[in-house]
């Protein structure tokens, strides 16, 4: 019931006008409630850690955490533990970005996973595919 409640708060407070400002960010992807209780992920407990959560957040090493309301909980669930850099704008009284680009560190370099154009091209992909 709380975990409903905190979605419904979260979901109505993103609706609410209020004053955007550009951000940049770096963590690493969190379950919001192993936040909530003080904790981390422990290296090698990510799959676990992806399946009992089910919403995810940007969390840095100054201990704040942001909610990234236009990237799928599926495609964050993969990337707990892992450094991730975004770019946007920041929403909810600054404990929510729009994301305009997401990178992932792996392999040693930044690699992009995430912008508006990039999702945008993956749904008329897959509503309408190119033969």
């Amino acid at each position: 019931m709380k975990k409903w409640l905190l979605v419904s708060v979260l979901v109505v407070g993103l609706c609410l006008p209020a004053s955007a400002f550009a951000i940049k960010a770096e963590g690493t992807i969190q379950g919001l409630f192993s936040i909530c209780e003080g904790k981390t992920c422990t290296p090698g407990e990510e799959l676990m850690v992806a399946a009992m959560e089910d919403i995810f957040v940007l969390y840095t090493d100054a201990g704040e955490s942001f909610l990234l309301p236009n990237i799928k909980s599926g495609a964050l669930g993969r990337l707990v533990g892992k450094m991730v850099r975004v770019e946007g704008e920041s929403k909810l009284k600054g404990k929510a970005i729009v994301v305009n680009k997401a990178e992932v560190f792996e392999n040693g370099k930044w690699q992009v996973f995430y912008t508006p154009e990039m999702a945008k091209k993956a749904l008329e992909e897959l509503y309408h595919p190119v033969p």
